[in-house]
């Protein structure tokens, strides 16, 4: 029985690994760091709080999340069972997070890590060749401590409720991890725009929306393409097009896949920067370890490139 364990973004990803006739037992990650709390806890106290907020989200049952999050814990816990450790993981931020969760925690593991390698995916697993795959695993690396410091360092600012740390990371030598420099930098876009209060997606889908009136699903294809690296779910894109209908800036506040999207006088105001959405809603929502709410919230100032603590 092989002792190899490769680790990878989620499902699909698995799926193509098998086909491919990767070598060894495979565990999908699957969380979607990139929305909702992820406060700086250890895995099990994180899992329910993750698994919590993705059933909030309806998004799956909180039974099928918090099982599958125990299930993955347990067995990283298994670790030293295993003579390798492949990860494998694209460049977006949505797989970039979950590299830098993992990587943290190897940092603090207290046992000898068995050998561990990284295959940095240029585009996404579950579009490669079982002929890619292969060519991937072979121009993989050995993992480097200094890897481990980077994404500790991403990880505390990350989680640590003082997101502008994450500017120190973004301009700290990231060169170890070659994807998650672009990857930080599209996680700061999503902070509220010193400009408009709003963030890129929300910016670029109000910006589709004024374009034409569209259905959802033909926005989210429009979203895709925006976007240098995709990294954004259905489901993810369904609830920021829902939360900017409950902003009032498009309408009608009912929205599904099939319904056709239309800018709101209030939508033109705000993507004008005539008006601040911070001025208009009340925030409630998390971005790693920061909750922003209508006392305390920050802003991301893109031409120089920093975060800005506001309090009401």
């Amino acid at each position: 029985m092989s002792r190899i364990l490769n680790i990878t973004n989620g499902d699909h990803a698995v799926d193509v690994m098998r086909a491919a006739h990767i070598e060894g037992d495979f565990l999908p990650w699957r969380d979607v760091l990139h929305e909702g709390p992820v406060p700086d806890l250890p895995l099990p106290a994180l899992a329910e709080v993750r698994a919590e907020y993705i059933a909030s989200m309806g998004w799956a049952y909180y039974p099928e999340v918090i099982n599958s999050f125990r299930t993955r814990d347990f067995q990283l816990q298994r670790l030293s069972y295993y003579k390798q450790i492949n990860l494998w993981f694209e460049g977006d931020l949505y797989d970039q997070l979950q590299l830098v969760q993992i990587l943290n925690w190897l940092h603090h593991y207290q046992q000898k890590l068995p050998k561990v390698t990284l295959a940095f995916a240029p585009g996404y697993l579950s579009e490669y060749s079982a002929a890619e795959l292969h060519q991937l695993q072979a121009n993989s690396v050995p993992l480097m401590p200094q890897m481990l410091i980077s994404a500790n360092q991403v990880w505390q600012a990350f989680t640590g409720g003082k997101p502008e740390l994450l500017v120190d990371c973004l301009t700290s030598d990231l060169s170890s991890l070659p994807q998650l420099h672009d990857a930080l930098k599209r996680l700061l876009q999503e902070f509220p725009s010193q400009s408009t209060g709003l963030n890129l997606t929300q910016t670029t889908i109000l910006q589709l929306v004024q374009q034409q009136s569209l259905d959802c699903k033909t926005a989210f294809s429009g979203y895709q393409q925006q976007e240098a690296y995709r990294f954004m779910t259905d489901l993810v894109f369904m609830a920021r097009v829902k939360q900017l209908a409950q902003y009032g800036l498009i309408t009608p506040a009912d929205v599904d896949w099939s319904t056709e999207l239309s800018l709101t006088t209030l939508g033109h105001d705000v993507l004008a920067g005539q008006q601040h959405l911070s001025k208009l809603v009340k925030f409630d929502f998390w971005l790693g370890g920061a909750h922003f709410n209508h006392e305390k919230w920050w802003q991301w100032h893109e031409q120089d490139q920093c975060l800005h603590i506001c309090s009401a």
